[in-house]
């Protein structure tokens, strides 16, 4: 059986709502988890219709955005500049070690995440 990569995004809204060990720990680690919420099941459904094949590296988070925003101003378009700066939030909550205001901005990463899997066709 395939992951549900909706808990991850379950997961973020926890942990912001109720941190463990410490609130900018939580919210950092939501930032992450929803960005890869939103990266594999955005993978998942370009995949299973064939428009898109992991090549499983790094190369795989700027490649998948890129190919999203080529759809222009649908809103599958829309999909690949959210995802692109959602990835862009969760590389500065992981690597970052001095984030601004880290509960607004995992607020804004769980909500994008969200924006992005309401937007995907069903599979």
């Amino acid at each position: 059986m395939s992951f549900n990569w909706s808990d991850y995004l379950a997961l973020a809204v926890q942990l912001h709502t109720v941190p463990l060990i410490s609130q900018e720990a939580s919210d950092r680690t939501a930032i992450s988890r929803a960005y890869y919420a939103a990266f594999n099941l955005t993978a998942d459904r370009l995949g299973t219709k064939g428009e898109w094949r992991r090549a499983h590296g790094p190369q795989d988070h700027k490649e998948l955005a890129d190919l999203v925003k080529r759809y222009g101003r649908t809103t599958k378009g829309r999909v690949g500049h959210t995802l692109e700066r959602l990835y862009y939030n969760r590389c500065k909550a992981d690597y970052d070690g001095d984030i601004e205001q880290p509960s607004k901005l995992a607020e804004a990463s769980i909500l994008m995440a969200k924006e992005i899997t309401a937007s995907l066709p069903p599979i």
